[in-house]
């Protein structure tokens, strides 16, 4: 589908170049090249729909140890924490 409106944008653009084209069959060339152009960009945009899955969002479950570290007025100071993720 993407190759017929790309096909459709060449030989409008092609039809453009040629000279001697009337300027109401000018206006009506514009008008198709833009809803061409609009339903490419509309069917880009949408990704095509379906795909293959990624890869799952979020956290996995597990455990995870971090260390917190605060300092302040020459003081510093750290406490070791697990996370645990169901």
């Amino acid at each position: 589908m993407l190759l017929l409106f790309a096909l459709v944008i060449a030989l409008g653009m092609l039809a453009w170049m040629r000279p001697g084209l009337a300027t109401a069959r000018r206006g009506l060339l514009w008008a198709s090249l833009a809803a061409a152009l609009l339903l490419v960009a509309l069917w880009a945009g949408c990704g095509a729909g379906g795909g293959t899955p990624g890869p799952p969002l979020g956290t996995q479950a597990g455990t995870y140890p971090f260390t917190v570290t605060a300092s302040g007025s020459g003081l510093t100071k750290s406490v070791s924490l697990t996370l645990f993720v169901n």
